[in-house]
């Protein structure tokens, strides 16, 4: 059985169309209509001069280009002259979804070329017309010795790979938080398989928002460390950074060694979300059958805990069977049907035995046929 996602986005898509304006102070002005500005520092090397010296450069060209949720290439591009009048267009888009813009401010007053860039995402939504305004200029750069001048975005931090469990396996799911305004929720840890959810996100003041399937859902971000982000309307449970959850991953444990049985359960304690790592290695090739007992199984030992089992391949973790656990629609798994697998002679197999809402003891055996 598969391994459920644990945590469900809900957002929204919706259209519209927008224009593209020049005549006021900002590359975007947000819903509250603060305005941002910027002044340009130049660090000069001390030798120079020991001095803050300010210049300004006039604008004499300006590059503009639009982006499609979810593409590099832009299906916009505007190059305006200070010789040109000011210029409004009213740019059609094909789809709802999150936008990027992306401005070059050009000077090349006098041979000195000066360059700096900004961009933005902006939301397309239903029934409304989006207005961007730009003005030349109006912004700035700080550059120091050896290095260029460049504008921090404030969200950068969270466009990476986050994962929920404290400790990980290569089933457990993964969410991918993209700068291109999309987020994907993959099956697997390494990112692939799916992606089992996925919709647009885009960031105003200290407010996420979350799209998809219809629906937009507005959600405080925490951050209690570097590492770890909380989605406060959806989830008090804290994400961690990938590679850097608390319980580290499951592979790096010592593996316990599993005996090959002749019937005998070996025991282990465990609780919710808790990983453990069994070994077992082949003393001949041919068929070995993993079993494991529970909760709910007939018979003595009684035990306690509610579990799921997976097996891997020691060389590449190439799975044989994921997180199999309890389903009272069939023969309960891993003790009336064991799971035979078929081994070489001297090749180890890991086995992960993860707790699920029953915390308690269990048994697990390994046999030869």
């Amino acid at each position: 059985m598969k391994r459920t996602n644990r945590w469900l986005l809900i957002a929204a898509v919706v259209v519209a169309m927008w224009g593209l304006l020049f005549g006021c102070s900002l590359l975007m002005r947000d819903p509250a209509g603060l305005q941002q500005r910027y002044i340009r520092l130049t660090i000069v090397d001390p030798s120079a001069a020991k001095a803050i010296h300010v210049s300004e450069h006039e604008v004499t060209e300006v590059q503009v280009a639009l982006f499609a949720p979810g593409e590099e290439t832009p299906f916009y591009e505007l190059a305006w002259e200070a010789d040109d009048d000011p210029i409004s267009e009213l740019i059609p888009v094909s789809e709802p979804g999150q936008y990027r813009i992306e401005v070059v401010h050009i000077s090349d007053e006098n041979g000195e070329p000066v360059v700096a860039e900004e961009s933005a995402t902006f939301q397309i939504e239903e029934m409304l017309i989006t207005v961007i305004e730009i003005v030349p200029g109006c912004v700035g750069t700080m550059s120091t010795p050896g290095g260029g001048g460049q504008t921090q975005d404030p969200w950068e931090w969270l466009c990476d790979f986050w994962v929920q469990d404290q400790m990980t396996a290569p089933y457990v799911y993964c969410l991918e938080i993209r700068e291109d305004g999309t987020w994907y929720m993959w099956e697997r840890y390494d990112g692939t398989g799916g992606p089992d959810e996925s919709g647009t996100w885009y960031a105003e003041d200290d407010l996420l928002y979350l799209g998809v399937d219809g629906m937009t859902i507005e959600s405080e971000v925490l951050r209690p460390d570097p590492d770890q982000v909380i989605f406060v309307a959806m989830d008090p449970n804290p994400f961690y950074r990938r590679g850097k959850e608390p319980g580290g991953w499951v592979f790096d444990q010592t593996a316990i060694p599993l005996p090959l049985s002749m019937g005998d359960w070996t025991e282990g304690i465990i609780s919710n979300n808790i990983m453990m790592l069994y070994s077992f290695q082949a003393t001949d090739v041919g068929l070995y059958d993993i079993s494991w007992k529970q909760v709910g199984d007939p018979d003595p030992p009684v035990y306690t805990a509610e579990i799921a089992v997976s097996a891997y391949r020691e060389i590449t973790y190439e799975p044989i069977f994921e997180w199999v656990d309890y389903d009272e629609a069939v023969d309960p798994p891993g003790y009336w049907t064991p799971i035979s697998v078929d081994i070489d002679a001297g090749e180890t197999i890991y086995i992960v035995v993860e707790g699920k809402d029953e915390a308690g003891n269990f048994g697990i055996r390994v046999m030869q046929q």
